[in-house]
C-alpha cells in the first residue's frame, strides 16, 4: 500500500484488468494461411485460458473473422471490433463505446497497415485499446518508427475526442511491431509509453508510463508468434474501517 503524506488519503494498487495479444499467423500467403483453420481452435483456447478481459489479434482476415468470432463466443468473449486484419475481443461485462480504424499514411507495399482503436469501460474505468501490426519488410526500420508515431497520434486524437484524462495512462497498445527495440525506444517511450516486459521479441504490450503492471509474460501457442499477456493495476483509495 502506498504510504500517504500526513492528512492525505491512503491508497492501494488493485487489479484492474488483464490483456493478451497474438499474431494469429493467418495471412502469410504460405503455411500459416493454409493451416489457419486447423490451428485456430487451439489458439483461441490458449488466448482465453487465463481469462483476460481484453484480447487483441492480428492477421485475422475478413474471411476468417466469423469462424474466429464463433470460437471466441464459445469461450465467453464478444467481438468488439475487426478491421484490416486486426481484431479486439472482450468479456461481456466490458462496456463497448466508440470504435475506429486509422490507416497509416507511411506505407510500404502490401496490405494496408494501421491501428484499430476501441473505447471500453472495464471495472468502472475507461480504457482505450489500440491493436496494430507494423510493416515487416527489410529496409523499412525507420518506416516502422514513423508508423508507430502515427498510431500514437491516432490514439491521442481518439482520447481527445472523448476527453480521456491522463490519456497515456488509460491507453493500451497491443501489436506485432516487427522491431526488437527501435519502435519502443524511438516512438513509444518518447511519447510516454513503456513496454510491460512480457519478454517476446517483436510482440509488445505498451501502456502509459504511470500505469502499474502486476504481471507480464509470454507463452507458446499454435502460431509462429507467442501470446503476450499482462495484468494491469490501478490505484484506488483505501476505505476507512468503521470500528
Amino acid at each position: 500500500m502506498t504510504q500517504p503524506a500526513p492528512g492525505a488519503t491512503a491508497r492501494q494498487v488493485v487489479r484492474w484488468h488483464a490483456v493478451a495479444f497474438l499474431n494469429l499467423w493467418g495471412d502469410d500467403g504460405g503455411r500459416g494461411t493454409r493451416t489457419f483453420a486447423d490451428r485456430l481452435p487451439q489458439m483461441v483456447a490458449d488466448l482465453t485460458k487465463n481469462r483476460p478481459e481484453v484480447i487483441g489479434v492480428c492477421e485475422l482476415r475478413a474471411s476468417n473473422e466469423p469462424y474466429a468470432t464463433d470460437l471466441f463466443a464459445a469461450e465467453g468473449y464478444v467481438r468488439m471490433a475487426h478491421s484490416h486484419r486486426l481484431g479486439i475481443y472482450a468479456v461481456p461485462t466490458a462496456v463497448k463505446a466508440s470504435t475506429g480504424f486509422y490507416r497509416y499514411p507511411t506505407q510500404n507495399e502490401g496490405a494496408a497497415e494501421g491501428i484499430l482503436r476501441q473505447r471500453l469501460k472495464i471495472d468502472g474505468s475507461w480504457v482505450h485499446v489500440g491493436v496494430t501490426h507494423l510493416d515487416y519488410r527489410e529496409g523499412f526500420a525507420e518506416g516502422r518508427v514513423h508508423q508507430m508515431n502515427e498510431g500514437i497520434r491516432a490514439m491521442e486524437s481518439f482520447a481527445r475526442r472523448w476527453r480521456l484524462p491522463r490519456w497515456t495512462t488509460r491507453s493500451v497498445i497491443l501489436g506485432d511491431l516487427n522491431s526488437t527495440r527501435w519502435v519502443v525506444q524511438r516512438a513509444l517511450e518518447p511519447a510516454g509509453f513503456k513496454d510491460v516486459g512480457a519478454g517476446a521479441d517483436i510482440d509488445v504490450i505498451a501502456v502509459g508510463r504511470g500505469r502499474r503492471i502486476l504481471s507480464a509474460s509470454h507463452r507458446r501457442t499454435a502460431s509462429d508468434h507467442p501470446i503476450v499477456e499482462a495484468t494491469l493495476g490501478k490505484i484506488v483509495p483505501v476505505e476507512p474501517i468503521d470500528v
